[in-house]
């Protein structure tokens, strides 16, 4: 694990990249479309490298980006992906803008 600037976030949560090897497990979770690139300044030492991944996951329509994924917008404009998880329980994910 590494830190950026912050060592934790204004809840109290800890904040860090996490590594195997050279491999980031941030960025690579982006990469397959399980998680959105944002970046909080001041910690933005990776926003780049998740950007680029995020534009992959996109350009290959991975996870989120997958067509059928995002079937509703909001009235913002912003897209909504319900993830159902193990035992039934459902979570709601705005993917930002819809872009």
């Amino acid at each position: 694990m590494t830190s950026d600037v912050s060592d934790i976030d204004q809840f109290d949560r800890l904040l860090r990249y996490l590594w195997v090897g050279e491999m980031s497990i941030n960025v690579e979770t982006v990469r397959r479309g399980a998680a959105l690139s944002r970046s909080y300044p001041p910690d933005t030492a990776m926003t780049e490298r998740f950007d680029d991944a995020q534009a992959a996951a996109k350009e290959a329509e991975l996870g989120l980006w997958l067509p059928t994924a995002c079937t509703r917008r909001s009235h913002s404009g912003h897209r909504r992906v319900d993830v159902r998880r193990p035992g039934g329980t459902t979570t709601r994910i705005s993917t930002g803008n819809g872009s």
